[in-house]
């Protein structure tokens, strides 16, 4: 065996600091330790998962005596950490004059044979997010010493997690045989206490198109269990060649897909087995859509509240997605097809055709226009951060954000693919958490696709480098999906995509994985 190196473990020359004063954003600027930003570094971080005590009862085959029935698990606190910092000549130290004020973001970057200063080109980040100092101690003199004059901040933190590259690999293409349209994490935690051991990535979802070919394949669901080891195609009970499918969504306990035939809606639930994960006895639901205004996209925003953004304007919700769906909105904010919707809490978004975008902030009771809009182009995608700050991504290959939701201009970045990508289409957009995220990218001619990573709230963007390695030549990823878990680590290191393949015709899954070891 060889004897360690740094090449091998970590030590303490690797890791260099960035500070992102307000958090994660586009518009928030790095500072680099050192250079633009004064030197720093970071230690005694402690990551609490919380108290665990015993819950005892009375034994009651012995006197006197307990057995444990149960643990007790208390939430825990946030993450902290001391940030050390010396001050330059030059100017105020920033954490003296306004850092104090507002939330920073500290990245701790590790550069092996790598330039530590280029952010997107670094494989391993462990990210501070949203810390606020709770105690700032400063360094002072001495009478005959000349020490470097040093102070720390202890901080408080949202999350502390780690990111890394995600090693890239086609999966079930033996199962799949036409483009793949959406997928879906389940998302399911469990630590082998209600059948197998998952971490969230475990059960994975996808569905198909439909392929008018000789001999014709109608949609299905393809599925795995196993985080993608193994997969299986499923045929979706009633669904015809037809209906088209849109979405395929996790709705509590049940899988759905939602689909239209370009005049009527139809919603095909089935039931996911608690164990096992695999979804069976399907169910037709019609109930409450209104023909010609059928469904386009859907987002979930928890169980009892669904979102399906239609054509003509039309937005549905239902509270019970077997009971159907009521119209939130029959056409009144903007008579435009609407493509996608998206939302976090009370805050739901939708877009469209010819630059339309609505948007509610009471879950949907009432909507109303954005000041301004993102684009006069057909909006393919939107992401939702919180009520201010939102994402959209049009099919010219523009992407905006806005950090008031709209109420004035909106901001243009430009995505510059590496991979000789010509971006003029923009497929998807998903936000983890406000560090890490998403876009989706196509070009037409010739059909290219391309997926762009940020860990820095899209500060910068990048389809190349540090984030994602080993990505095949497809001809364009229709969905990304991330897990939704709470754990930040598991949500931020796994990415599944959906689209067409290289070839134009075959289907097309990838999962995006970090080495865990």
């Amino acid at each position: 065996m060889p004897l360690p190196s740094a090449s091998q473990i970590v030590t303490q020359g690797n890791l260099r600091y960035f500070v992102q004063r307000l958090g994660g954003g586009a518009d928030h600027a790095i500072k680099y330790g050192g250079l633009d930003g004064q030197y720093i570094y970071v230690d005694g971080a402690t990551i609490p998962f919380g108290d665990t005590s015993r819950i005892n009862v009375q034994d009651p085959f012995n006197p006197k005596k307990f057995i444990k029935v149960a643990d007790e698990v208390s939430a825990p606190d946030n993450p902290t950490a001391t940030a050390h910092l010396l001050r330059d000549q030059a100017g105020i130290p920033e954490h003296l004059y306004n850092l104090a004020d507002c939330v920073c973001t500290i990245y701790q970057v590790r550069g092996i044979c790598k330039d530590p200063s280029d952010f997107d080109e670094n494989t391993d980040i462990l990210i501070h997010s949203n810390g606020k100092i709770t105690n700032l101690s400063l360094g002072g003199g001495a009478w005959d010493g000349d020490t470097a004059v040093e102070d720390t901040a202890d901080k408080s933190f949202d999350y502390i997690y780690p990111t890394s590259t995600l090693l890239v690999g086609e999966k079930a293409s033996t199962t799949v045989a036409v483009e793949v349209i959406d997928i879906v994490y389940g998302s399911r935690v469990n630590c082998a206490a209600c059948g197998e051991d998952d971490d969230g990535t475990k059960l994975i979802y996808a569905v198909t198109v439909n392929d008018s070919g000789s001999p014709a394949v109608l949609p299905a669901v393809v599925y795995t269990v196993d985080g993608g080891a193994t997969w299986t195609s499923l045929a979706i009970t009633g669904i015809a060649s037809t209906d088209i499918p849109v979405s395929i969504d996790i709705v509590g306990q049940k899988l759905m897909v939602s689909t239209n035939d370009g005049t009527d809606s139809a919603l095909f639930v089935a039931e996911i087995n608690d164990v096992t994960g695999i979804p069976s006895n399907w169910t037709k639901v019609t109930s409450g859509f209104v023909s010609s205004n059928f469904v386009r996209e859907v987002h979930v925003e928890n169980a009892r509240e669904v979102y399906f953004a239609g054509a003509n304007g039309y937005i549905y919700k239902t509270d019970s997605i077997l009971s159907g769906v009521t119209v939130s909105d029959a056409g009144n904010a903007t008579t435009d097809n609407l493509n996608d919707i998206h939302g976090n809490d009370n805050t739901i978004v939708a877009v469209g055709q010819n630059g339309a975008i609505v948007y509610s902030l009471n879950r949907g009771s009432s909507w109303a226009v954005p000041t301004n809009s993102p684009s006069a182009n057909d909006i393919r995608a939107i992401h939702v951060i919180n009520e201010f700050r939102w994402w959209a991504g049009d099919t010219n290959g523009v992407v905006n954000y806005t950090v008031n939701r709209g109420e004035t201009a909106w901001t243009t970045i430009t995505l510059t693919s590496t991979k000789g990508v010509t971006v003029n289409d923009i497929e998807d957009i998903v936000f983890v958490n406000d560090e890490i995220g998403y876009i989706s990218a196509s070009q037409t001619a010739p059909a290219a696709g391309c997926v762009f990573t940020t860990r820095n709230g899209g500060f910068t963007w990048t389809d190349a480098g540090g984030r994602l390695a080993n990505f095949p030549t497809v001809d364009r990823i229709n969905a990304l999906a991330v897990p939704f878990v709470s754990n930040q680590a598991v949500a931020s290191n796994n990415l599944a995509m959906a689209g067409l393949a290289g070839d134009g015709s075959d289907g097309v899954i990838l999962i995006g994985q970090a080495e865990v070891k």
